[in-house]
């Protein structure tokens, strides 16, 4: 009985959470919720599945993870004036096609080369993805003119 007093002001509280925000901030949770578990699960199994393909050993293999997070910090510094030219919509549909494009070819890879390129060319698209949603939060946040007050 006293583990139920303590849940349900708990729900309470995530119910009105729930009905004060628009449903375009849940649309925008979820997906980025779904998309960040899907790119954080995929790079253990990738570095083991690369490892296996290219018949090399794990700590060759992981240069790939450098390679594309060079090219991620490189295209995030370029990415925020082209995205405020080109407009974020267009930035989000582009990077989550090359993103996905990327992944699958990751799929038909077969030598180093392939991966380096297709490893790269994924660092270069995520970065577009996150600069564009991230204005996003603010204007659905029901404190997007003040403050947060605290709790």
């Amino acid at each position: 009985m006293g583990n139920f007093v303590i849940i349900l002001p708990m729900f309470t509280r995530l119910r009105r959470d729930y009905a004060d925000f628009p449903q375009q901030f849940w649309l925008m949770f979820a997906g980025m919720m779904f998309s960040t578990i899907g790119t954080t699960m995929i790079w253990p199994f990738l570095m083991i599945y690369a490892s296996e393909t290219l018949d090399l050993p794990l700590v060759a293999v992981t240069s790939l993870m450098t390679i594309n997070a060079a090219t991620g910090l490189v295209s995030s510094i370029l990415a925020g004036p082209i995205i405020d030219r080109l407009g974020r919509k267009g930035a989000m549909v582009v990077g989550l096609v090359g993103a996905g494009l990327s992944y699958f070819l990751l799929s038909r890879a077969s030598t180093y080369l392939a991966f380096a390129i297709i490893l790269g060319s994924s660092g270069v698209f995520h970065p577009s993805t996150v600069w564009g949603r991230t204005p996003c939060w603010p204007t659905c946040s029901r404190w997007a003119n003040g403050p947060m007050p605290m709790p």
